[in-house]
């Protein structure tokens, strides 16, 4: 594996672009949310999910949080696909990490579709996929990540190990004290305030960690769509090709033999 950033390669542009529209798609929700008069306070900065609640921003949260959950999806099945080439982990542990990842994107979706106001329930099973199940991935991710760098020197440096557990530690951290301070936010304003926080403190340090996934996907090449005709469907349309064949040259009109002229002698 080489430590690069590839641009031009393409793939590396998907975590890129995860974290570029998840982050700015949040932030113009909050904003168009403010504008209509639908963020309360206290507290003095709101929940992600406060910012969505209402018409007309529910439905911009919506395809928000629905667009990222696509985006992250072929993040983590690019992932998947790295490691399944590379053998740098085995079967059961990249099949674990899939599961986990779209895990992940179907909590996001589910968060974006179900209000907090309208289905709390479907709201809070959302938020536990991406928020809990989310850190527990890119905490996955991170030890693999030290074990490729303990097989192949020179595949990472120590600085980009540091970065990852640093943000995962961050992340971990974030949750935490997020469920603390949310747990008090019927009694303290300022609890609720630093709660919402953290909430968004998570969610840009797991974009900003799927981001890092730059470095793997540049040693991947552009994937291809291969799609082919069963074995069957091959015999019956090869079939018909051929039959089709000979109905043409069957069809073809052999040339007419001219019949000789009879002369009359005088």
């Amino acid at each position: 594996m080489v430590f690069t950033v590839n641009l031009k390669s393409g793939l590396p542009w998907i975590p890129i672009s995860f974290l570029l529209f998840t982050m700015i798609g949040l932030f113009t929700t909050f904003f168009i949310a403010k504008s209509y008069q639908q963020v309360s306070t206290p507290p003095a900065w709101p929940s992600i999910s406060s910012t969505g609640a209402y018409p007309p921003t529910s439905c911009i949260f919506s395809m928000i949080l629905v667009g990222a959950s696509v985006i992250g999806f072929f993040v983590m099945l690019c992932y998947y696909q790295f490691l399944r080439i590379t053998g740098n982990a085995s079967a059961g542990l990249n099949n674990t990490l899939l599961g986990m990842g779209i895990f992940v994107c179907m909590g996001t979706a589910m968060v974006g579709c179900n209000q907090r106001p309208n289905i709390a329930i479907l709201h809070a099973i959302g938020a536990l996929g991406a928020f809990f199940v989310g850190a527990a991935y890119c905490g996955v991710v991170t030890f693999v990540t030290w074990q490729i760098s303990k097989r192949h020197e020179g595949s990472y440096p120590m600085w980009f190990l540091i970065l990852r557990a640093v943000l995962v530690v961050a992340e971990v951290l974030s949750v935490f004290l997020m469920v603390f301070f949310s747990a008090q936010r019927s009694t303290s304003s300022q609890a609720m305030t630093v709660g919402n926080s953290f909430e968004w403190a998570v969610v840009g340090i797991q974009c900003l960690f799927f981001a890092t996934m730059c470095v793997e996907f540049s040693n991947l090449e552009r994937p291809s769509l291969v799609v082919e005709l069963t074995h069957e469907a091959k015999e019956q349309f090869n079939g018909r090709v051929v039959t089709a064949a000979q109905e043409v040259r069957n069809n073809v009109l052999t040339p007419t033999q001219s019949t000789p002229r009879h002369q009359s002698w005088e």
